[in-house]
């Protein structure tokens, strides 16, 4: 039987991640690529190539490629908070998750369990 957590907990992860928004005449849809930091249920840290001052949005759509048998998840996150990160050349945002399927929240907490547990292993 899988430990039930609250939805507090924290992974922290090293996770691909691509992020789409709207330049600001709302022309044009932008990607970039960047890395997940750590989640939860309820949100996460991402790491963007971008400065601070680009990333202007409210909010971020998101996808995740991941193997099997978590395939893709989609999703937008809030911004609630963001810094630039000069020594890695980068803007770490914190992103609350809008809401989500059963079907992606499933996934997304199968993916924090399944890190959960190899962090407790790996102790």
């Amino acid at each position: 039987m899988k430990k039930q957590r609250g939805s507090d907990n924290r992974a922290k992860v090293d996770i691909p991640i691509r992020f789409t928004y709207e330049d600001e005449e709302k022309n044009h849809k932008i990607s970039s690529h960047g890395r997940i930091e750590d989640i939860s249920i309820n949100g996460m840290c991402v790491e963007l190539p971008l400065s601070a001052e680009l990333i202007e949005k409210k909010h971020l759509d998101f996808d995740l490629d991941l193997p099997n048998p978590f395939i893709k998840i989609k999703g937008q996150g809030h911004i609630q908070w963001k810094r630039w990160d000069a020594q890695k050349n980068c803007t770490t945002c914190g992103l609350k998750l809008a809401p989500m399927t059963l079907s992606q929240l499933s996934d997304w907490d199968m993916i924090i369990s399944e890190v959960l547990e190899d962090q407790t292993t790996v102790k």
